[in-house]
């Protein structure tokens, strides 16, 4: 057990498998820059060569037909994307020939492939830097759509990633990359994580709002003496977490837009099982681009202080005092 930072995670477990697995390799915009992919790519191309590490040209749909032609050939590519955003000029290749090559031949070809793609926040990154296609990629069957927010998830994701024979998409948030934890040599991969239990409530989470989530249940906690609940949803198409008994109201804190399809399938379920037909309420992005301006995207983006706000109306209070939850800034690089 190590404790390590979000990339160093991802890092010593992709090195990891392409030691035991020569036909594992890494390649995108930057990979073999000198940042290494903000850490993610540290040390592959020293160790492995040029050939199992390189960087190529700001090609997304030709990266992405790449990496499937090598995956149908025999080998385990693992593709990075520096920005979330401008997955969508790769789209064609992820929706129309990846998620599909399972079902287009009866199962009879495998196409092991990792796509590893960072959603950026803060530092005034706006409307075409920051988007997240949470709910839209997982909307898509045959892909398989992970969004870890710790060290020791981002780990288990590209290790579980890296075995499977369908493509997968792991969604990195930007501001995971300063979280560090311990990490274990073989981190088991789980859909969903309970990252506290608490009887007064449940704040269902997913990517960097987990984070925001567990910072407002910390002030809940000390301020109102209200413990509750915190789930961390990691692979975004599981939904055994309904089969725990969790108490109300639900909260679901997603990082993407509160008006789209995995917050809403999420609350279709919550309230089909509920006997109480109780009504979560979604909290998320408003359904606009995001603002360059430092002040209009704090207002955009949901944060620890607005999960508070949203927990204190539903409970009909008023808080004794102005909230205090200090904010956490981007470091850079871009």
């Amino acid at each position: 057990m190590i404790n390590i930072n979000y990339a160093e995670a991802i890092n010593k477990t992709i090195i990891t498998a392409m030691e035991k697995d020569s036909r594992i390799l890494c390649f995108g915009i930057d990979a073999a820059d000198p940042k290494k992919l903000g850490g993610r790519t540290k040390g592959m191309v020293e160790k492995f060569g040029k050939s199992s590490c390189f960087s190529t040209p700001l090609a997304e749909e030709s990266n992405m037909g790449i990496a499937i032609g090598m995956s149908l050939a025999g080998l385990i590519p693992v593709n990075f994307h520096i920005r979330n955003d401008f997955l969508l000029c790769a789209a064609n290749q992820i929706i129309n020939l990846a998620a599909k090559q399972n079902y287009g031949t009866n199962g009879k070809s495998k196409l092991p492939l990792v796509i590893g793609s960072v959603v950026g926040k803060s530092w005034g990154q706006g409307y075409t830097h920051s988007q997240s296609f949470l709910s839209l990629f997982s909307s898509l069957s045959g892909l398989k759509v992970l969004a870890p927010t710790f060290p020791y998830d981002a780990a288990a994701c590209y290790a579980w990633a890296l075995q499977q024979t369908s493509p997968c998409l792991i969604f990195e948030h930007r501001l995971c990359y300063y979280q560090i934890g311990p990490v274990p040599e073989n981190p088991e991969f789980k859909p969903y994580r309970i990252l506290q239990r608490g009887a007064d409530g449940t704040l269902i989470a997913t990517s960097f709002m987990a984070i925001e989530a567990l910072r407002a249940a910390q002030y809940l906690f000390l301020e109102h003496g209200l413990n509750f609940t915190v789930i961390n949803i990691i692979d975004m198409s599981d939904m055994t977490w309904l089969q725990e008994s969790f108490p109300c109201p639900y909260f679901i804190c997603h990082n993407d837009y509160a008006e789209s399809y995995l917050p809403y399938k999420w609350a279709h379920a919550i309230q089909n099982k509920s006997q109480d037909n109780d009504t979560p309420t979604i909290l998320g992005w408003p359904f606009c681009p995001c603002p360059t301006t430092p002040s209009l995207e704090k207002e955009f983006y949901t944060d620890a202080i607005k999960i508070v706000q949203t927990v204190i109306r539903n409970k009909n209070w008023q808080p004794e005092h102005k909230l205090d939850i200090p904010e956490i800034a981007f470091k850079g690089p871009f």
